[in-house]
């Protein structure tokens, strides 16, 4: 499981950090929204990428790739 924040994407989760989330094997990580969270957003996750000091620990950084799963 990784930890990561998230760039860009639906204001409700921008510079948001996520816990406990698994890269799929294309690298991408869903964050499910909900009724009071936010619309589905895909991130891309570069696990070769420099961690990024946050207040619950280093988190990879997760670049926002759209509402679908880009190439689906």
């Amino acid at each position: 499981m990784a930890m990561v924040v998230t760039f860009g994407g639906p204001l409700e989760y921008a510079n948001q950090v996520w816990n406990d989330v698994e890269p799929d094997a294309d690298g991408y990580v869903l964050i499910l929204g909900g009724a009071t969270v936010g619309p589905e957003a895909w991130y891309k996750v570069d696990p070769d990428s420099e961690t990024i000091p946050t207040e619950q620990g280093d988190a990879l950084p997760a670049e926002y790739a759209g509402e679908t799963k880009p190439g689906t």
